[in-house]
């Protein structure tokens, strides 16, 4: 048996080495467990050329290879497990449990050496975590890791069995705790009790410290939990964990004359991974966490403070911009008056009666003028501070439109417009303030009778809609409501002043020669739409003049102040 095992071993371990190398390559195909970063050709080439390398090293310094220092050492009764009296099975279980705790001591010096760690940063040097990585490693590293080895077989006087085992189980194995394989997550909870898997050695070749200086264990993970070097899972998860060494993270050190360079880079020679202090390491990623939250926080904060001053500029420019636009239309009204009746004053004894009721009827008008203002100004105030009163019933919209529309009707003949109304045939009943709405009505039928030329038509239209309840983007609630639009045959608006006619004295550009008014009226509707829960926007017709629609609920109820 021995005889046949030391004829066919390299032959027997090629057949496994493939074997399994294929299975598990396909596997991982199938069921990846995180996405690989580089070109996998490339890095299985690179990988697989250093062990066929490291492979004809050992072949030609060592022609003896571990089996064949076993059947000598068991030929000559070596080691002291040849000394001691046990069966069969006892004796295999002891030696190859010595020779895993060996193989993990050897681990652990190659991280903690120097010397050690130059070759062995080739394996870790890796970007990416696969079953390739799990041959990929310095021929000297190799040549060294079989002396180490060959030494504690004759230390140990492992049978020529166990070491068989052990070679093909360190293949094998080596290859699946470096695959990237998604096993069942609690089959793996349950193996790696016993055995080491894919997602607890995967931490080790974490770019973080105190990751890579933990699971060293090659089979069995009972070494790691015994000697404190163990790490159930990295830090923000396997995902987002990288992997390999950022001091050879360079495409040049990536290849295979730059892997077997690697080991002689002066330039590269001191890393926090050969010192084992891993509660220091973990304190400093603490430490520049907190470093980075801080950072953040105070961006975030800057970002705050810049926001806040935008908004202080704005509110400063809309106070100064109101401030000029009241002061405008306050002096134009007052303007007249003293104007007409300083003129009144100085003629009182020698002016015609006609001359002197005309000073008297612009007098008038412009203190009507001044009169709408003042109390539009005042509508608006209290409307912004929410201290209006109102009062929701459930009213029939239909009525409000037709009122507005008798109402306006002399100034729609005068102007020789036609508003037209085509009643609606469903229910128009709806919860709202009829004196609010019939103040919005009349604010925009006069608008539109305004801007319509003599022989224009005004159409007034009730369409039931939908509203949507919230004010994000994901909102996709809606409740009942009733739009009401008001159509004219004017000039239209620019499509960039289409929201900003309802902002504060801001008239179209295509009218506010023509328009008087205060500018103020589409702000009170827009406030009092607001307080409805409602919407109001402008739109231009396909054909000519501008349309404007506001949209209500229909079940608000109750009084509410706002």
């Amino acid at each position: 048996m021995v005889e046949f095992i030391l004829k066919y071993e390299a032959s027997i371990r090629l057949s496994m080495f493939i074997g399994a190398a294929i299975l598990l390559a396909l596997w991982e195909w199938y069921r990846p467990r995180r996405k690989l970063t580089q070109n996998k050709s490339k890095r299985w080439l690179n990988n697989i050329s250093l062990i066929i390398s490291g492979t004809i090293l050992v072949r030609f310094f060592i022609p003896v290879l571990a089996v064949g220092v076993a059947y000598l050492t068991e030929k000559n009764d070596w080691g002291f497990a040849n000394h001691f009296e046990m069966s069969g099975w006892a004796r295999f279980v002891v030696t190859f449990v010595l020779l895993d705790l060996i193989i993990y001591l050897q681990h652990l010096n190659f991280h903690e050496i120097p010397v050690l760690w130059r070759l062995h940063r080739v394996h870790h040097s890796d970007r990416d975590c696969d079953v390739s990585t799990g041959v990929r490693f310095h021929p000297i590293e190799i040549l060294l890791s079989i002396l180490i080895k060959m030494t504690a077989i004759i230390i140990l006087g492992a049978p020529v069995i166990v070491v068989v085992v052990f070679e093909l189980m360190l293949n094998v194995m080596s290859m699946f705790t470096h695959s990237n394989i998604a096993l069942n997550e609690r089959l793996e909870r349950i193996l790696r009790w016993v055995f080491v898997t894919p997602d607890m050695h995967r931490i080790h070749h974490s770019t973080r410290e105190n990751e890579a200086n933990s699971n060293f264990s090659f089979h069995i993970s009972l070494w790691d939990r015994l000697f404190g070097t163990y790490i159930a899972s990295p830090e923000g998860g396997h995902l987002k964990m990288k992997i390999g060494l950022d001091q050879f993270d360079e495409d040049q050190w990536q290849t295979f004359t730059g892997l077997l360079y690697t080991p002689f880079s002066s330039g590269n020679i001191g890393y926090s991974i050969n010192r084992r202090d891993t509660r220091n390491a973990d304190e400093l990623h603490k430490l520049n966490e907190q470093l980075k939250i801080e950072i953040n926080e105070k961006k975030e904060h800057e970002k705050e403070l810049i926001i806040a001053r935008d908004k202080a500029y704005e509110a400063s420019r809309i106070k100064s911009e109101f401030l000029s636009n009241m002061s405008h239309e306050l002096r134009t009204p007052m303007h007249a008056i003293l104007s007409y009746s300083s003129l009144g004053m100085n003629k009182i004894d020698n002016a015609e009666r006609d001359k002197l009721l005309g000073y008297y009827t612009r007098i008038n008008m412009s203190g009507e003028r001044l009169l709408v203002l003042i109390n539009d100004l005042l509508d608006l105030s209290k409307l912004e501070a929410g201290k209006v009163d109102f009062l929701f019933k459930n009213i029939c919209m239909q009525g409000i439109v037709e009122s507005a529309i008798a109402e306006l009707d002399m100034l729609a003949q005068d102007k020789g417009v036609d508003v037209r109304y085509i009643p609606a045939k469903f229910d128009t009943d709806s919860c709202v303030d009829a004196d609010k709405i019939m103040q919005v009505m009349l604010n925009l039928l006069s608008n539109a009778i305004k801007f319509t030329p003599a022989g224009g038509m005004v159409n007034v239209q009730i369409k039931e809609q939908s509203l949507v309840i919230g004010r994000r983007n994901t909102d996709n609630s809606s409740m009942p409501a009733l739009a009401v639009s008001v159509i004219d045959q004017g000039v239209g608006i620019p499509e960039d002043e289409l929201e900003a006619v309802f902002d504060k004295f801001v008239q179209s550009s295509q009218t506010k020669t023509t328009a008087g008014g205060t500018g103020l009226g589409l702000s009170i509707c827009k406030q009092i739409i607001n307080c409805h829960r409602g919407t109001i926007a402008a739109s231009n017709n396909s054909g000519k003049g501008a349309a404007f629609t506001f949209v209500v609920p229909r079940n608000l109820s109750g009084s509410r102040v706002f």
